[in-house]
């Protein structure tokens, strides 16, 4: 027969890190934050004497929306987002008749916890 009083206590470590395992704080791995987003930016790059023809912030921010692309400013940094975004922007430019590569870049900003979000539209040279 057991003995509950004396198994109890000794049941109670286990079922406590199963506890926080399931909360992933015994990982092993620092835990991961979202940054927050103070400011997102669109800069087109030309390398030609014609020039790239920007397209508006808003029309690539409304276009992000339609596509399902969470990026604002006040939201949370996803990695996955930004390259949905990049895509975003590539097939707009296609769309004009302009080949394009978008790089971004992601700078911290005070509060530790911020970042500044920023895309280079570079023309891509077409070359006869």
């Amino acid at each position: 027969m057991l003995n509950w009083v004396s198994e109890v206590p000794q049941m109670r470590v286990p079922i406590f890190c199963l506890f926080l395992a399931g909360f992933g704080l015994l990982s092993g791995q620092p835990q991961q934050f979202s940054p927050v987003i103070r400011s997102i930016s669109v800069r087109p790059i030309s390398t030609s004497q014609k020039g790239l023809a920007p397209i508006d912030f808003e029309t690539i921010r409304t276009a992000w929306r339609s596509k399902h692309v969470d990026l604002t400013v006040e939201g949370k940094l996803d990695s996955s987002m930004i390259e949905k975004a990049e895509r975003v922007i590539r097939e707009m430019y296609k769309k004009d008749g302009q080949a394009v590569r978008v790089e971004h870049a992601v700078t911290q900003v005070s509060p530790s916890s911020s970042v500044a979000l920023a895309f280079q539209v570079i023309e891509l040279c077409k070359c006869d």
